[in-house]
């Protein structure tokens, strides 16, 4: 009997080994999945993120021009308001002379025209 009870003994250690053995492959088929969701989760992910910054880029370079562009209208701002500051500078050295030297002819090698005279004054 001593050596039925061993064989019984081996073939039900051998049956639990084999169960045991269908149970880890069973956790091993689904933590492999749920690992390949997560990948393409994360494949997702990346994906998203390299559109996400190709039109960061391109709203970049959008917002670019557009400093470019306001950064052109200032100058030609700037360079519109000094002229206009000369141009009144200008005007006003002329009244001046034209005060001071009110009753004198004009400067020898310039003679000024009326209509001359009215736009210097005039503007």
């Amino acid at each position: 009997m001593s050596v039925d009870v061993s064989g019984e003994v081996t073939a039900i250690a051998t049956s639990v080994l084999a169960f045991f053995a269908i149970v880890t492959a069973v956790f091993a088929v689904l933590a492999f999945l749920k690992q390949s969701r997560e990948v393409r989760a994360i494949e997702r992910q990346v994906t998203d993120q390299q559109e996400l910054t190709q039109q960061q880029g391109e709203l970049l370079r959008v917002q670019s021009g557009q400093l470019e562009l306001q950064r052109q209208q200032f100058a030609d701002q700037l360079a519109e308001r000094r002229r206009a500051q000369v141009s009144c500078v200008f005007i006003w050295i002329e009244l001046e002379v034209d005060v001071i030297t009110a009753g004198r002819p004009p400067p020898r090698g310039r003679h000024r025209t009326g209509q001359e005279h009215r736009r210097a004054t005039h503007l």
